[in-house]
C-alpha cells in the first residue's frame, strides 16, 4: 500500500509529464525556468527562489521539481501518460 506522500508525489510527476508533452495547459504567472542541457541530457527544471514564503515553497513547481530532475531520461522520454506511469513505477520499485 502506498501512502498519500508517494501517491501525491505520483500525480505531479504526472501532471507535469502532461504539461511538458503539451497535454494539458497551465497559465502559470512565470512561466517555468528549464536550464540549458548540461553534456547532452535534457534540461533541469529550476524551482523558484523562494525566501521566507512558506504558501509559495509548496507551490507545484516548487515540490515537483526535485523529483522531475531525478527522473532518468528513459522515463522523461516516454510517448505516452501510460507508458510514462508504467516507467516510474518500474523506477520506483527497481525493476526495469
Amino acid at each position: 500500500m502506498t501512502t498519500l506522500e508517494e501517491r501525491r508525489a505520483r500525480g505531479d510527476l504526472i501532471e507535469m509529464f502532461k504539461i511538458q508533452k503539451g497535454l494539458d495547459t497551465v497559465e502559470w504567472h512565470s512561466s517555468l525556468h528549464v536550464g540549458p542541457p548540461r553534456s547532452g541530457h535534457r534540461g533541469h527544471i529550476r524551482p523558484e527562489l523562494v525566501k521566507d514564503c512558506l504558501i509559495r515553497r509548496n507551490a507545484f513547481r516548487n515540490r515537483v521539481a526535485r523529483m522531475w530532475n531525478k527522473l532518468s531520461d528513459s522515463v522523461i522520454d516516454a510517448p505516452s501518460v501510460n507508458s510514462f506511469k508504467k516507467r516510474i513505477d518500474d523506477q520506483r520499485t527497481g525493476c526495469s
